[in-house]
């Protein structure tokens, strides 16, 4: 009985010369990535030049305002693939989108960032004795984790209509 190969390409012939993988080129590696930064960047400026329009100057500003940490260009590329049929198919499906959290939102955000980094500092000094507690911790990041995620639903996440 033959191999598996005899079977899955009976009637091909294969050449020894004929290499499986192709060899990395970095020239058309760069010419690849730099044709995809072009890309992204020209969906940027496009999006940019839209700003002149009220409705996409307000819609930027409101996409802006849920991202904050998000840099301009980023919320410009958000803001381009994100379209009214997204906005819409979510309503239809019975999500409805909150609106920017308040005060409180990014009080507990702080508060969740200030846990994150005693932990750190928690692995910086069992790093620097040698050992280190391993179920608290993460016992302790599990927690974390679950409170952020019980306020990310509770504060963003669009919320099923009743």
């Amino acid at each position: 009985m033959g191999t598996y190969d005899d079977v899955l390409f009976a009637g091909e012939e294969t050449s020894a010369t004929e290499s499986v993988s192709p060899e990395f080129n970095p020239e058309e590696y760069q010419e690849q990535k730099q044709q995809e930064r072009d890309f992204v960047y020209g969906m940027i400026d496009k999006a940019t030049l839209n700003l002149v329009d009220p409705n996409k100057l307000k819609e930027y500003l409101d996409i802006q305002a849920r991202f904050n940490l998000y840099r301009p260009g980023n919320v410009l590329l958000i803001q381009a693939q994100l379209t009214e049929a997204a906005l819409v198919r979510s309503l239809v499906l019975g999500y409805e989108p909150k609106e920017k959290p308040d005060d409180r939102f990014y009080d507990v955000m702080r508060q969740l960032s200030a846990i994150g980094n005693s932990m750190n500092q928690i692995a910086r000094k069992a790093n620097a004795l040698g050992f280190i507690d391993a179920w608290e911790y993460e016992h302790q990041a599990k927690l974390l984790q679950q409170f952020q995620l019980e306020d990310r639903r509770y504060f963003i996440l669009p919320s099923r209509v009743k």
